[in-house]
């Protein structure tokens, strides 16, 4: 991470681990080195108000605690404790086969679940989320993903 990027994420928020996420079934590096920051940032709309800024900077992850969406009736849609990084970050992943997973208006919503796969076993390990209506961001599944150490 730049310098410059770096001093745009709260201090008081950065956490001194870099780490790399891997899929859990292969160990294959499925990201670039990121650092964790210790809150997930609350998207922001781009300056049009149409559309998203990607949720975390390049560089940066974080864990989120809530789901992606809720169900009418209050449940969550999707699991709790996703691994988020900025879509530029990602690594080593193949579009889903499942042509319905890869859906949205202008890009990937997201809604049909996981879209991303490892590149190298083939699991299903992430959702991209970069439509012109959703947030930006690509979420790693936490039950196939490790976040490996790579502090200096």
């Amino acid at each position: 991470m730049s310098a410059i990027v770096r001093d745009l994420l709260p201090r008081q928020n950065r956490f001194v681990a870099w780490n790399v996420i891997c899929c859990r079934r292969c160990g294959q590096h499925l990201s670039r080195p990121v650092e964790h920051v210790l809150v997930m940032p609350e998207p922001q709309h781009l300056d049009d108000g149409v559309g998203y800024e990607p949720t975390l900077a390049v560089g940066a992850w974080a864990i989120d605690p809530a789901p992606p969406a809720m169900y009418p009736n209050g449940a969550p849609a999707g699991p709790l404790g996703c691994f988020v990084i900025n879509p530029a970050d990602g690594l080593e992943l193949e579009p889903h086969p499942e042509g319905k997973r890869n859906g949205g208006c202008c890009a990937h919503d997201g809604l049909d679940g996981t879209n991303r796969r490892c590149a190298s076993c083939h699991a299903e390990v992430a959702t991209l989320r970069d439509d012109c209506w959703s947030y930006v961001e690509l979420r790693f599944e936490p039950s196939a993903v490790v976040a490996a150490d790579v502090s200096p």
